[in-house]
């Protein structure tokens, strides 16, 4: 048998060789690139990849303007329907509220309270993105199936370490939120928690918007 020092490596074998290193390396690079991919895109509390759809996200300057917090040290929890997930905190961009991640809570700074200290004099809003087909925060909110939010008055939100009194619940068309003056009041103790009310087929035409009293010791 011939040794391997002396058998004869013809081109033929050289460039099988050269197509298969490269073979092997386009694949780990185009591995590599979805693995990256995969990494950027947006997830749910599942790490569920979230389908977006135009204006599901902010972006570009409105991102920038909101200064987002992403986690501020508080959770967002609903007992009665098992939700807790963090808190962070972004600004109102040109009377655009958009959540900027599936997997949080965000209180709006520059509507109402705009922080738990100021909470016992003003309004509190909180938003939080609901998906269809998957997990985030507000689908613990919203039964899709009968198109109505799942909580109920007299249920508890805890914000940190304030409690608050579920007051009342309702749907609204997002085209018309903005313009819904009930919805924006600010009143001392007072917790507006929104979410998009999602549909078994479609995009989501409307939100829920869940009110809430805070409790006094």
């Amino acid at each position: 048998m011939m040794s391997a020092s002396h058998r004869k490596v013809t081109p033929w074998l050289v460039l099988l060789l050269l197509i298969s290193v490269l073979v092997c390396a386009t694949g780990a690079y185009l591995l590599w690139s979805q693995m990256r991919l995969d990494d950027a895109q947006p997830k749910d509390l599942q790490g569920n990849i979230v389908a977006l759809e135009d204006g599901d996200l902010p972006k570009g300057n409105e991102l920038k303007q909101m200064n987002v917090v992403s986690d501020t040290g508080i959770h967002l929890t609903v007992p009665s329907v098992g939700l807790d997930v963090p808190v962070g905190s972004l600004s109102e961009v040109n009377g655009q509220i958009t959540p900027p991640g599936f997997t949080s809570a965000y209180i709006v700074r520059n509507r109402g309270a705009g922080n738990l200290q100021e909470a016992s004099k003003h309004t509190l809003f909180v938003v939080t993105h609901s998906v269809n087909h998957g997990q985030a925060p507000g689908n613990y909110l919203i039964n899709v199936a009968d198109g109505r939010p799942t909580v109920a008055v007299g249920e508890q939100i805890h914000l940190g370490t304030l409690k608050y009194q579920i007051s009342g619940t309702t749907t609204i068309l997002k085209s018309e939120l903005g313009g819904t003056s009930s919805v924006w009041e600010d009143s001392p103790g007072r917790l507006v928690l929104i979410t998009c009310l999602q549909r078994e087929h479609g995009k989501s035409l409307k939100n829920v918007v869940i009110t809430a009293e805070i409790d006094t010791p």
